[in-house]
């Protein structure tokens, strides 16, 4: 990382009067994302940060240029780095960026509201952040205990063994953890048989309860019966929510990303 202090609190810090963020983090699938992210733009403001670097730009066919840690660094303003897809959803790389974030974060003992909170502060300030990746670990140490993190899941065995592995890893970076389990199975039926297997191992094991989410089917297909069945599912879940929080640092590098 470069030696030059990196204030992400005074370059994403800058009200503009929004009330609060909703962080739906996604671990393992694009498709997934990308049909939250449409479902809740249709209303809200949504931003999605893309830590695979390139998936959700191919998945909305929108080109990108410049990753998130160009704005944490204060070299670029959020409307050089989004790619817009319509006036509410925009998608912002974020490969490099959330994982500088984090190891700055780990230097210098600050949580994840100085970041999330940021996308309050833009001129459109954002309502819901949809979140990709392909690390649950990731997720985990972002969100810690504030809200659930969606772990996307096939049924199949390998699979099922590899969504172990991975609470594992994640727990062991945040004891905090609190998983949200989606299937794509055939039928709601098989969906909660292989839920109950990774939480009754994670739980025996690990001391964790992951919850149910959704069962999906293996080919997402668009369309209203979809977006109503993402809604609804969204009304159970315990998301993480952020304010924005008060400037406190001079507002040079908090002009670079205000929109």
């Amino acid at each position: 990382m470069r030696e030059a202090p990196m204030d992400q609190a005074a370059s994403l810090r800058r009200l503009f009067g929004a009330a609060s963020l909703r962080v739906l983090p996604i671990v393992g699938s694009a498709q997934l994302t990308e049909w939250f992210a449409r479902t809740l733009a249709a209303e809200r403001r949504v931003v999605v940060l893309d830590h695979s670097g390139a998936e959700m730009a191919q998945a909305f066919g929108r080109p990108t240029r410049f990753d998130l840690a160009t704005m944490l660094w204060g070299d670029r303003r959020f409307e050089d780095v989004a790619a817009r897809v319509h006036d509410r959803l925009s998608i912002v790389p974020a490969r490099a960026g959330l994982d500088q974030y984090l190891e700055y974060a780990r230097q210098h003992g600050i949580g994840s509201d100085s970041l999330f909170g940021g996308f309050l502060q833009l001129s459109r300030p954002a309502e819901w952040l949809v979140m990709h990746t392909r690390s649950l670990p990731l997720a985990a140490e972002l969100l810690g205990d504030a809200g659930e993190v969606v772990l996307v899941v096939e049924d199949d065995v390998e699979a099922v063994k590899n969504a172990y592995a991975r609470i594992k890893e994640a727990v062991e970076r945040e004891p905090g953890l609190q998983v949200r389990v989606v299937v794509k199975a055939l039928g709601e039926t098989r969906a909660r048989v292989v839920h109950e297997r990774i939480a009754a191992t994670t739980e025996r094991f690990l001391g964790l309860n992951p919850q149910f989410g959704l069962a999906l089917p293996k080919v997402l297909r668009p369309g209203t019966q979809l977006g109503a069945r993402l809604k609804a599912a969204l009304g159970n879940w315990q998301l993480a929510e952020f304010e924005a929080a008060p400037a406190a640092a001079p507002a040079t590098q908090s002009q670079t990303v205000a929109a």
